[in-house]
């Protein structure tokens, strides 16, 4: 998955996030715009979207935070329960994934610098906030200004 992490935050900011199924397809994630909000988008391929490309940039070329890379800390196993969430106009905005028992979250949400060591990560932006432990969000102070030293 293309991301981006910072210790101050308890979770990966990924453009795409990719599961694999077991009859072989993939499962993908990414954010698409509904006027001033990016919520999650959910699509079904026959071959993954980035496989291929791990540890480029994620555009050829172009200076990017982002690496395509495996995630080790998120669960591997067999999906076991899936709750989704939906914003006010029904768009889907967060998805808890539980794997083996263990529960992460996909939240639509970006994290935005603002200067002099500070970020906010916002809800409903054109990322994907990936928590490997859905408790985490609890502490995740989102759409609040935090100092990442």
């Amino acid at each position: 998955m293309p991301m981006y992490r910072h210790d101050a935050m308890p979770f990966l900011q990924a453009v795409l996030v990719e599961f694999r199924l077991g009859d072989g397809r993939f499962a993908c994630f990414s954010t698409w715009q509904n006027d001033d909000t990016f919520p999650l988008a959910l699509d079904i391929r026959e071959q993954s979207l980035i496989a291929d490309h791990w540890g480029e940039p994620l555009r050829e070329g172009e200076p990017s935070i982002y690496r395509i890379a495996p995630e080790t800390n998120l669960p591997l196993g067999v999906i076991t329960g899936v709750r989704t969430s939906l914003d006010a106009a029904d768009d889907l905005f967060q998805v808890e994934i539980e794997i083996d028992g263990r529960p992460m979250l996909l939240r639509a949400g970006e994290v935005i610098e603002h200067g002099q060591g500070r970020a906010a990560a916002c809800d409903l932006a054109g990322e994907i906030l990936v928590f490997p432990d859905a408790a985490n969000l609890q502490r995740a102070r989102l759409n609040e200004v935090i100092e990442l030293a």
